[in-house]
Protein backbone atom coordinates (compact mmCIF):
# COMPACT_ATOMS: atom_id res chain seq x y z
CA UNK A 1 0.00 0.00 0.00
CA UNK A 2 1.33 3.42 -0.99
CA UNK A 3 0.45 6.34 1.27
CA UNK A 4 1.03 9.88 0.10
CA UNK A 5 1.23 12.51 2.82
CA UNK A 6 1.29 16.19 1.96
CA UNK A 7 3.34 18.68 3.91
CA UNK A 8 1.27 20.61 6.46
CA UNK A 9 2.97 23.98 6.06
CA UNK A 10 5.81 25.47 4.03
CA UNK A 11 7.68 28.70 3.49
CA UNK A 12 9.93 29.85 0.68
CA UNK A 13 12.80 32.32 0.80
CA UNK A 14 14.32 33.66 -2.40
CA UNK A 15 17.91 34.85 -2.29
CA UNK A 16 18.64 37.98 -4.36
CA UNK A 17 15.04 39.06 -4.90
CA UNK A 18 13.33 39.98 -7.18
CA UNK A 19 13.29 37.42 -9.98
CA UNK A 20 12.97 39.29 -13.29
CA UNK A 21 12.14 37.22 -16.36
CA UNK A 22 14.65 37.86 -19.14
CA UNK A 23 17.24 39.22 -16.66
CA UNK A 24 17.64 36.77 -13.77
CA UNK A 25 19.72 33.78 -14.88
CA UNK A 26 19.21 31.69 -11.74
CA UNK A 27 18.44 32.12 -8.07
CA UNK A 28 18.77 29.89 -5.01
CA UNK A 29 15.53 29.24 -3.18
CA UNK A 30 15.30 27.94 0.40
CA UNK A 31 12.30 25.88 1.52
CA UNK A 32 11.16 25.20 5.08
CA UNK A 33 8.68 22.30 5.16
CA UNK A 34 6.66 21.13 8.15
CA UNK A 35 7.19 17.41 7.56
CA UNK A 36 4.81 14.95 9.23
CA UNK A 37 6.61 12.43 11.49
CA UNK A 38 7.92 9.45 9.57
CA UNK A 39 8.21 11.27 6.22
CA UNK A 40 11.65 12.78 6.69
CA UNK A 41 13.27 10.31 4.29
CA UNK A 42 10.91 11.09 1.39
CA UNK A 43 12.26 13.29 -1.41
CA UNK A 44 10.91 16.78 -2.07
CA UNK A 45 9.70 17.30 -5.65
CA UNK A 46 9.50 20.83 -7.06
CA UNK A 47 7.67 21.83 -10.23
CA UNK A 48 7.10 25.14 -11.98
CA UNK A 49 4.93 26.12 -14.92
CA UNK A 50 7.48 28.78 -15.93
CA UNK A 51 11.20 27.96 -15.72
CA UNK A 52 12.65 24.94 -13.96
CA UNK A 53 14.27 23.79 -10.73
CA UNK A 54 17.65 22.13 -10.40
CA UNK A 55 18.41 19.29 -8.02
CA UNK A 56 16.87 19.62 -4.55
CA UNK A 57 19.35 19.45 -1.65
CA UNK A 58 18.29 18.53 1.88
CA UNK A 59 19.95 20.90 4.36
CA UNK A 60 18.44 19.41 7.51
CA UNK A 61 15.11 18.35 8.97
CA UNK A 62 12.46 20.08 6.86
CA UNK A 63 15.02 22.39 5.20
CA UNK A 64 15.80 22.22 1.49
CA UNK A 65 17.40 24.32 -1.22
CA UNK A 66 17.22 24.31 -5.00
CA UNK A 67 18.27 26.58 -7.83
CA UNK A 68 15.40 28.06 -9.84
CA UNK A 69 16.14 28.88 -13.48
CA UNK A 70 13.58 31.25 -14.97
CA UNK A 71 12.99 31.33 -18.74
CA UNK A 72 15.48 33.46 -20.71
CA UNK A 73 12.75 35.65 -22.23
CA UNK A 74 10.49 38.16 -20.53
CA UNK A 75 7.34 36.75 -22.10
CA UNK A 76 7.61 32.94 -22.29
Amino acid sequence: MLAVTAARAASVKVENEPIVLGRTESVTMLFQIDEPPGTEDRPLALKSNVGSFGEVSRLGPGRYSAVYIPPPTRFP
